[in-house]
């Protein structure tokens, strides 16, 4: 009992001592001249007992002994019915048993007396017989009384050891078999016949309809149990699949996989503590994992952003839960999970999307999911910022409670944070499959249709046209018409890009600056510049990797993104708080990239990147050049000196 919880502790022990004391009440009225009968019966009980079966779906068997305890209920005393009854139990779980359970025998024994106790009440009750003296009703009655209180007290001590609804677990696992009970009553009234005609040896007759009522019921529940594994084998498929869709989530957003199996775990707990039906359980369990796979639908340089979102970036971003709704549905779930899926971005208030639902008008399902959601997502690292730690996560998530989460869940998830964090970070995660993202194909000629022609670009100076910033950035405009014509020159790699950030420092405020050249994966830092006490990145880069990574792999700006997620970035003394960052490209591929890094938050404008876009078709022409002119000077004074 070292693994019980103390409720299912407290149950056993009451059930226990409720047991004790009618044994001890029953053995003032031990009739000794049924000495004989009792042993009789005593000994086809453990025949009977024998005869069992496996419930399928719970942890529990059946047998033919209650034939034999409502045989004995007429002639013998209570005492030694219960004795009856105990033989029953004990040989149910010894008999064929692979291990000797002793904590659940000492159970079994205890319920057994405890619903003996009620039959045999109920049998004798004169009440009852008051009511009605027929012996088959009184059979009637007192086997309904045994059943219910046999199988209600396994059912609360299966569902407190399995944490499942006593209800749930009664329906699915006993219900059904109360007609054996029913069967039982007929054998014993038929019994009590042959008894009036032939004597109580005829009791002997009835062994052979008992092994008959066993065998078909055997049959019966073998036929059940294989259905039932069928239905465990489609199932198993089925959430194998569901997997597989969420795998496909993680071929979009390498941060979703572990995301959405811990989200699960949260939502599950949640749940149940909220008493959701067996269907909307799986339905929120489904969602839970395929919430995002409308993701598929926007485009991965938006999933992945280092930054916030333009309004244009994140309307493209608002059609994931729609997207996601759509393919769902025609999965056709036999529960409901393309309506949480739907509206997992509602918020209680009514300012969420993409319908705008409020309160109780959003499907419980996806409140559970919006909150547990939000929680984890804070608590895990993000490309746009670090994780934050739980407990802050969590006072950010109880601050939107009523405004944009139900206050009900919001209330159980700060109650139970800390649980459910335990509980998930105990899924092992490292053994998920990972797909073969980064693989590289050696074989194959080439696309049927044939390669795409590269795309020429005249190595002329680039005409720029500055008309489009001239009314937000009037200012800027000498600075950049000098920097063109300066550019225009021959310089180093060097010369070229202290010209470009001497000006840009004017044109941009700002507080560190780097400069990376691409070369394969890699982005090398080729300049840098920082006020004291701010940091100024310095190692290489893998292209993907950080805010810059990002740019250069993407080819997409950003304006005021994270700082933070930059590699090796620490704090000197002034931390930084945004940053912008452009690509600079040459022919469609990206040569270098330009980073300005803040220690004011939000301190860059789109007035701000439309300077640096017009300047860096013509920066990136000047470094590329250098750069070509640096290679064939290095190739010329190493022949020379060959």
């Amino acid at each position: 009992m070292l693994n019980l919880s103390w409720r299912t502790r407290t149950y056993i022990g009451a059930m226990g001592v409720v047991a004790s004391g009618l044994l001890i009440y029953s053995l003032a009225g031990w009739d000794a001249s049924q000495n004989f009968r009792l042993v009789m019966y005593l000994l086809m009980t453990l025949a009977a007992a024998n005869l069992k079966v496996k419930l399928p779906g719970i942890t529990g068997t059946m047998s033919m002994t209650s034939v034999f305890l409502l045989i004995s209920l007429p002639d013998l005393s209570l005492a030694q019915v219960l004795a009856v009854g105990l033989a029953g139990t004990g040989g149910t779980v010894f008999f064929r048993a692979k291990s000797r359970n002793w904590a659940k025998l000492g159970f079994n024994l205890a319920a057994s007396v405890v619903s003996t106790a009620a039959c045999f009440g109920t049998f004798h009750s004169a009440w009852l017989r008051n009511q009605d003296q027929s012996l088959p009703m009184l059979l009637l009655f007192a086997s309904a009384v045994h059943f219910l209180a046999n199988t209600g007290s396994i059912s609360i001590v299966i569902a407190l050891t399995e944490r499942k609804s006593a209800w749930h677990v009664w329906k699915e696992g006993f219900l059904w078999t109360a007609s054996h009970n029913l069967v039982g009553a007929g054998i014993a009234a038929i019994f009590y016949v042959e008894e009036h005609y032939l004597g109580w040896q005829a009791t002997l007759l009835t062994i052979p309809v008992v092994y008959l009522v066993y065998r078909s019921y055997s049959l019966h529940l073998e036929r059940l149990e294989g259905a039932r594994k069928h239905a465990q084998e489609m199932g198993d498929l089925h959430w194998r699949t569901i997997e597989a869709l969420a795998l496909a989530i993680d071929a979009k957003d390498e941060t979703t996989h572990n995301h959405l199996l811990r989200v699960k775990v949260y939502a599950t707990e949640i749940a149940k503590e909220l008493g959701l039906d067996e269907l909307q359980m799986q339905a929120v369990q489904a969602a839970a994992l395929l919430h995002d796979i409308g993701k598929l639908a926007v485009p991965e340089h938006i999933i992945s952003k280092p930054g916030k979102l333009t309004h244009e970036e994140f309307d493209k971003m608002k059609i994931h839960p729609v997207v996601g709704a759509e393919i769902l549905e025609r999965v056709r779930f036999p529960y409901p999970v393309a309506p949480i899926v739907h509206s997992h971005h509602e918020k209680w208030n009514g300012k969420g999307y993409p319908e705008g639902l409020k309160g109780d008008e959003i499907p419980i399902g996806a409140r559970i999911l919006s909150a547990v959601d939000c929680l984890d997502a804070l608590a895990s690292d993000r490309q746009y910022r670090k994780a934050l730690p739980l407990h802050e996560a969590m006072d950010i998530v109880e601050k939107e409670s009523g405004l944009s989460y139900d206050p009900r869940i919001v209330e159980i998830l700060k109650r139970r944070y800390i649980e459910l964090e335990r509980m998930a970070t105990s899924v092992p995660m490292e053994d998920e499959p990972k797909l073969s993202r980064n693989l590289r194909i050696e074989a194959g000629d080439g696309p049927a249709s044939g390669y795409a022609d590269r795309c020429v670009v005249s190595p002329s100076p680039v005409q720029i046209d500055f008309l489009e910033s001239i009314n937000a950035a009037k200012r800027e405009f000498p600075s950049l018409m000098r920097i063109v014509e300066e550019l225009g020159a021959h310089l180093t790699v060097e010369e070229t890009l202290v010209l470009v950030m001497k000006r840009l420092k004017r044109m941009i405020p700002h507080n560190s600056s780097a400069v990376f050249v691409r070369k394969v994966d890699q982005l090398i830092p080729v300049h840098s510049a920082a006020d004291s006490e701010c940091w100024v990145p310095q190692g290489i880069l893998t292209v993907g990797e950080g805010l810059t990574g990002w740019v250069a792999e993407t080819h997409q700006p950003i304006v005021n993104g994270n700082p933070t997620v930059e590699l090796g970035y620490h704090c000197l003394g002034r931390p930084l708080l945004s940053a912008i960052s452009i690509p600079l490209e040459v022919n469609g591929d990206v040569i270098a990239s330009i980073t300005l890094y803040s220690v004011n938050a939000h301190a860059f404008t789109q007035d701000h990147l439309r300077v640096l876009l017009q300047l860096g078709p013509k920066a990136g022409l000047s470094i590329a050049s250098s750069l070509a002119q640096e290679k064939l000077a290095g190739t010329a004074i190493a022949r020379a000196a060959a």
